[in-house]
C-alpha cells in the first residue's frame, strides 16, 4: 500500500503498541506549516494522544515535549507525530518505510482536508507572540548600565616637550588614538542608557495601559489612539482615569521631578539642536587668526571635539537610576490583588496577545527547558 495516497480519515487508533521502538524518522522541513498539521490531527482524533501527551493532558508550553499524536494506518503500522522543543517529526514505530512517503502522507491530507482545517484553526485560540518593549528597553539599558559604570577612559601620553623621539611620538599619536575611541565609546554607551532608561519608563506606562486600559477606550479607535500618544506626564496623571486597578499617582513626589530630568535629556539627544548650554566643550577666542583657550591645554583635544557629552556618564547613570525609582513608584499605585501577576508579565519576552480577545497573556515560563538525548 502506498502511505503518500492514504487519507487520515481511514486510519485507526486500534492496536498501537507505543513500547515498540522508533522505525524511520523524519525532522518535518520547516517550510510546512505546522498549524496546519496540528489542525489536520486535532481534526481527526480530536485531541493530541500521543504518549508524551500522557503525561501533560492538559499541555504545558514550558514541557521539552509539546504534544504528540498516534495512529495506525491499516497494513502500514504505527505513525507518531510529535513536536518536541526542537522538532517537529513524523515517524514510524518498529516498521522502515521511505521517508519522502512520509512527507507525502502530510503534503496528500493537508491538501484533501484543506476545509477542515481552516475550521478547526478558526475554533483554537490564536496569539502573536509580541516583543515587550518595556523589557528589551530594560535589558539594553541594563546592558549599557554595566558596560558605562565599568568604563575608564585612557589617558593621552605627552611628551614633555615638542623635541620627542620617534618612540615617545609614536607613543603619543597610539595614546590620543585610544582616548578618542574612549570617549566616543562613553559616550555612546551614555546616550543609550539615557534614551534606554526613559523608552523602559515609557514603555511601563504603556504595558499598564495596554493590559488595564478600560474597555469603553479600547472600543474607540480615536480615544484609544489620543491615549496612547499622550505624553508621559499626561499618561500618569489619567491612569486611573483610563485603567481599571490603577489609583492616582502623587505628582507631589521627588521622583517625578527627577523622571522629568531624564525626559528632557533624552528629548535633547533625540533632537540634537545645537544648544550652546549643552553641548558646549569650552570657550575660545580669535585675535585676527590667532586662537586663544581658556586654559594652556593641548589644542588636540579641542581641534577634534569629543563627544561626551549630552548625556555625560553622571547623568546617564542618573538616569538609570531614576528610571527604576520612578517604576517602582508607579508600582505602588497598582492593585496589590493583581501586581505580583502583572510583574510576572512586564519581566516576560515575549508575551502573547489574543486577538479575539483583545488581552496580553504570558505565553510561556521564565525557563527554557532544553532535553538532548546522550549519543
Amino acid at each position: 500500500m502506498n502511505l503518500g495516497t492514504i487519507d487520515i480519515s481511514d486510519v485507526t487508533l486500534d492496536d498501537i503498541d507505543i513500547t515498540e521502538a522508533a522505525g524511520t524518522v523524519v525532522i518535518i522541513p520547516d517550510d510546512y506549516s505546522e498549524i496546519d498539521i496540528f489542525c489536520l490531527m486535532l481534526a481527526r482524533f480530536g485531541h493530541p494522544n500521543g504518549p508524551m501527551t500522557m503525561s501533560i493532558p492538559n499541555g504545558d508550553p514550558d514541557a521539552p515535549f509539546k504534544w504528540d499524536f498516534i495512529f495506525k494506518v491499516p497494513d502500514i503500522g504505527t505513525l507518531e507525530v510529535c513536536r518536541s522543543w526542537m522538532h517537529l517529526e513524523i515517524r514510524t514505530r518498529r516498521i522502515k518505510v521511505d521517508p519522502n512517503d512520509l512527507l507525502k502522507f502530510l503534503q496528500h491530507n493537508l491538501s484533501a482536508h484543506k476545509d477542515q482545517i481552516e475550521e478547526v484553526k478558526e475554533k483554537i485560540e490564536g496569539y502573536k507572540l509580541l516583543i515587550n518593549p518595556f523589557k528589551r528597553h530594560e535589558v539594553l539599558a541594563d546592558s549599557s548600565k554595566e558596560e558605562l559604570a565599568d568604563f575608564k577612559i585612557s589617558k593621552i601620553y605627552y611628551p614633555k616637550g615638542m623635541v620627542a623621539t620617534e618612540n615617545q611620538i609614536k607613543k603619543h599619536n597610539k595614546s590620543f588614538e585610544k582616548y578618542m575611541k574612549d570617549m566616543n565609546k562613553e559616550s555612546s554607551l551614555s546616550i543609550s542608557l539615557c534614551t534606554h532608561s526613559a523608552f523602559m519608563v515609557e514603555a511601563y506606562l504603556n504595558l499598564i495601559l495596554g493590559v488595564f486600559l478600560k474597555s469603553e477606550i479600547r472600543e474607540d479607535s480615536a480615544i484609544f489612539k489620543e491615549t496612547i500618544e499622550r505624553p508621559w506626564r499626561k499618561k500618569i496623571k489619567r491612569l486611573h482615569i483610563d485603567c481599571n486597578h490603577i489609583s492616582k499617582v502623587d505628582f507631589g513626589d521627588s521622583i517625578i521631578r527627577d523622571i522629568s530630568k531624564v525626559f528632557d535629556l533624552r528629548n535633547k539627544v533625540a533632537h540634537s539642536y545645537p544648544h550652546k548650554e549643552d553641548l558646549t566643550v569650552s570657550n575660545m577666542w580669535f585675535f585676527k587668526k590667532f586662537p586663544v583657550l581658556e586654559r594652556p591645554l593641548p589644542f588636540d583635544k579641542y581641534q577634534i571635539a569629543a563627544n561626551n557629552s549630552l548625556p555625560t556618564k553622571e547623568e546617564a547613570l542618573f538616569c538609570f537610576e531614576t528610571a527604576n525609582k520612578m517604576i517602582t513608584l508607579i508600582d505602588k499605585y497598582i492593585s496589590a490583588s493583581i501586581l505580583d501577576g502583572f510583574k510576572i508579565l512586564s519581566n516576560s519576552n515575549p508575551i502573547g496577545y489574543n486577538e479575539k480577545k483583545g488581552i496580553y497573556s504570558l505565553p510561556f515560563g521564565n525557563v527554557v527547558n532544553k532535553v538532548f538525548v546522550p549519543s
